[in-house]
């Protein structure tokens, strides 16, 4: 006899009629009371009764509290002018150190929508089995337990086990690093003198900073991942991203020897290999329903590499490359968000105006994506790349230097096309993570910014745009490929050829 199947893992309705009510991936703030039971209901979730927020009496924190577009202009702002600021007085190599931080979050949270993607499909595939032992294998859906649950104390204190095990993995790495400088590496300090003629100082506190940055940001979010395979894919993940990085600074930066710790095409083979071996349960006899979850997390986790991670990689790369690294971040933030920015509030406005003759870009997948919108976003998106470029040349001599100044307008012609190029084409990196929070049955990849959601929701049309972006410097700014090094750094490595020359006659 069929038994009954538990309405926590009835089969989610995957058709596209909830375009008006329910839908997952939309911007709106409209009964956000409705919206999350019915996410509950999509996920195979047990619906629970909503609980109120309690709202502050202050009405400036209220409005932060209850309002959608309050949260987003706030947290825009201070997130804005935190990374402008880090970009401008950090660190020489603070854009690399971002560049990190970028794809740990979103590999964890890559990893959440993965699982519930996993599990919605498993679902649908159990029910249209109808086989009993296919359904009993499937338990509702767990959003509480983490992999840091098997830790100790870990169901009760994950993020202060995620912080304790994060802090514990940088001092064992860093430390490692740290004695391969000493006895192995030999950094030194170098200064590169720019086109504007200023210093750029590199030492090897950077490579060290970026090491136990990465390293921190890495352990803990991949002890907040769903399960516990999720946590070695992320940190798998996070490995094949920083060879080229680690590669690049024992090469081709402030190092005395070469040591190649990674090969351009080696993470995208060894990825595969690591996936199959992390997720497919080789060594032990499963059910159809657990093999289709298998193969679909491997097919997940293979998207998830390239989406993320080889999509960060070549803006990395380039970030590395070129002189003034941040002011080229900033010029590729300010299209991104400036075009997000511009298409929500631009948005905002035709529906206040009453504008019904709205052009959908992909009303299946988020019916608050129109061409209209679009076009505000790109204008707001130029009009920010052109100030963060008249107040970077505002802060060199190039303002002072007729030569100069005349030598890069050529660049500036580039960087009004990019703006308007790369903002058409980042629409469609926000459709496609549009597509991935309706597969997941959720409306934001996550809870990290007021009024934005998670960092992949702030990012999404940054990792399409990055392939755009570094085609454009390659063709607008070739110049930047050839730096000026600096007389003392020509002498150390002149120095040191004639040393090591010696010894080989020796």
């Amino acid at each position: 006899m069929r038994q009954s199947v538990p309405t926590a893992t009835c089969a989610p309705d995957w058709t596209n009629n909830d375009g008006q009510q329910g839908q997952m991936t939309t911007d709106v703030e409209d009964d956000q009371t409705g919206l999350q039971a019915a996410r509950q209901q999509f996920k195979g979730e047990v619906v629970e009764p909503p609980t109120s927020q309690r709202v502050s009496a202050n009405p400036l924190i209220a409005a932060f509290q209850t309002n959608n577009m309050v949260q987003r202009i706030v947290s825009g702002l201070l997130l804005g002018a935190a990374v402008s600021v880090y970009l401008a007085l950090g660190p020489a190599a603070a854009p690399i150190h971002l560049c990190s931080f970028v794809v740990s979050v979103c590999n964890y949270e890559y990893a959440w929508l993965s699982h519930r993607i996993a599990y919605r499909f498993t679902v649908t595939y159990a029910h249209q089995l109808q086989e009993d032992d296919a359904v009993m294998d499937i338990v509702p859906l767990d959003v509480m337990s983490m992999a840091a649950s098997r830790l100790p104390f870990g169901a009760r204190y994950p993020k202060l086990v995620a912080g304790a095990g994060a802090i514990f993995g940088t001092g064992i790495v860093t430390t490692a690093f740290i004695l391969l400088q000493i006895h192995l590496f030999h950094y030194e300090t170098v200064t590169y003198i720019s086109i504007y003629q200023t210093p750029i100082v590199y030492t090897w506190i950077d490579f060290i900073l970026l090491i136990a940055i990465s390293t921190w940001i890495t352990v803990y979010c991949a002890i907040l991942t769903p399960t516990f395979a999720s946590a070695v894919n992320l940190v798998m993940q996070q490995c094949m991203y920083s060879l080229p990085l680690v590669t690049y600074f024992t090469c081709y930066r402030y190092d005395t020897h070469c040591y190649q710790v990674g090969f351009e095409s080696a993470p995208v083979v060894n990825i595969v290999v690591l996936v199959l071996v992390n997720r497919v349960p080789w060594w032990r006899h499963v059910s159809k329903t657990q093999t289709i979850e298998a193969v679909l997390h491997v097919i997940l986790d293979a998207v998830g590499f390239a989406y993320i991670a080889m999509l960060m990689t070549p803006v990395a790369g380039i970030l590395m490359e070129i002189e003034e690294g941040a002011r080229i971040a900033l010029g590729f933030l300010a299209v991104v968000w400036g075009v997000d920015t511009g298409a929500y509030f631009c948005g905002h406005l035709l529906k206040s105006i009453g504008y019904k003759r709205s052009h959908f870009l992909a009303r299946h997948i988020s019916p608050n994506k129109d061409i209209e919108g679009s076009i505000g976003g790109i204008l707001l998106g130029l009009a920010a790349t052109l100030i963060v470029d008249a107040l970077w040349i505002n802060m060199t001599t190039i303002s002072v230097n007729n030569e100069l100044l005349a030598k890069r307008r050529p660049e500036h012609v580039w960087r009004i096309v990019f703006a308007v190029v790369g903002g058409a084409i980042s629409r469609y990196g926000d459709l496609f993570a549009s597509l991935l929070k309706r597969l997941a049955g959720v409306k934001d990849t996550g809870t990290l910014i007021p009024g934005h959601g998670g960092l992949l929701d702030r990012v999404d049309a940054m990792l399409f745009l990055g392939a755009v972006f570094v085609l454009y410097h390659r063709i607008g700014s070739p110049s930047h490929y050839y730096r000026v090094i600096s007389h003392s750094y020509e002498g150390l490595i002149a120095k040191r050829f004639f040393i090591l020359a010696a010894q080989g006659r020796g």
